[in-house]
């Protein structure tokens, strides 16, 4: 027990010993790898939800950003709400991976790619965004004879 109680001690004795400008330079890291990581997995959604036909200022919305992906996977959006409360955050994570697991088949690709969507989400989006698969949206309707056909 003595040895338990001498680190503590002198782990809040080395803490005290740090200057006031390293701790805030930590903070100050910490909080502007935040915002890179917020940009640049806005910037990717923005591209992917051009892609699918979604507006792509909706990916630079907080919290928002993840409603039109629950819907492009056949989800309710509302659900992107639920990913900030604790207990309801899990079955919004599981309901938003199975949305990306059928926007991946959408954009045709294999059962497997779902990992990188819960693993390494910005290489998921990044992916999809930037690779040569189409998203099947509505067609466009073709001008024929006797009217238009879908």
């Amino acid at each position: 027990m003595d040895i338990l109680k001498q680190f503590v001690y002198s782990a809040r004795d080395t803490l005290a010993d740090v200057p006031p400008i390293v701790i805030g330079i930590v903070i100050l890291g910490i909080i502007g790898m935040a915002i890179l990581t917020y940009v640049v997995h806005s910037f990717l959604l923005s591209y992917l939800f051009r892609k699918m036909g979604i507006k792509t200022w909706k990916a630079w919305i907080p919290l928002y950003q993840y409603w039109p992906v629950l819907e492009a996977g056949r989800q309710k959006g509302y659900w992107s709400i639920f990913l900030l409360i604790p207990p309801l955050n899990i079955p919004a994570s599981i309901l938003l991976y199975l949305a990306m697991y059928r926007i991946g088949l959408k954009f045709g690709k294999e059962k497997w790619f779902i990992a990188l969507g819960i693993f390494v989400p910005i290489v998921w989006i990044a992916w999809l965004a930037f690779d040569g698969s189409k998203w099947p949206g509505k067609k466009k309707p073709v001008l024929i004879k006797g009217g238009l056909k879908d």
